[in-house]
């Protein structure tokens, strides 16, 4: 939190969203950002950010993946602290496209950091434009590393959480 790094992140957090759209753009607040879907798997952080504009949510995919693809993240609002800029929503999908950023404003080419949360197709759309890229395995509900995952109910013979044997799945079928 203390980094020069110009850096552009989003995160699902409805109650964010919430005091944002009750401040309005230009307002200024602290907000409690983050673990508001899991607070077993991440802690929420407190910061000062002023709001940069609020959004219904829509945005059409650029691609590769998806081209075309209207999402709809719920309210959205973007917010800043010190140099980072924050887009907070209630529903984050097509995480791995360029057009979640810049749709609300944010050109990931201007930012020395960008955060993807997404698994897959994230690579065509931003490879081109990224210097470096780090795989991190972050916490909440969807961590990089599936061990690192609070699963509760996993099935018997559950690849890669028990080695599965060829006797395994002839017996499943």
């Amino acid at each position: 939190r203390k980094s020069d790094v110009k850096a552009a992140v989003y995160l699902n957090d409805i109650p964010a969203v919430r005091q944002a759209f009750e401040l309005g753009v230009n307002g200024e607040a602290v907000f409690t950002i983050g673990a508001s879907l899991d607070k077993k798997a991440s802690q929420p952080v407190t910061l000062r950010g002023r709001v940069l504009s609020l959004h219904d949510g829509y945005y059409t995919q650029e691609g590769p993946a998806q081209r075309g693809k209207l999402n709809n993240i719920g309210k959205t609002a973007v917010i800043r602290y010190r140099n980072t800029d924050m887009i907070l929503c209630g529903n984050i999908l097509g995480p791995g496209d360029p057009q979640l950023y810049r749709h609300f404003g944010i050109e990931p080419t201007f930012y020395q950091l960008v955060s993807v949360k997404a698994c897959t197709s994230w690579r065509a759309a931003y490879e081109s434009m990224a210097g470096d890229i780090f795989e991190t395995d972050m916490p909440g509900n969807a961590p990089l590393n599936l061990f690192h995952a609070h699963f509760t109910r996993l099935p018997k013979h559950f690849y890669p959480f028990e080695d599965i044997t060829e006797e395994d799945i002839r017996r499943a079928e």
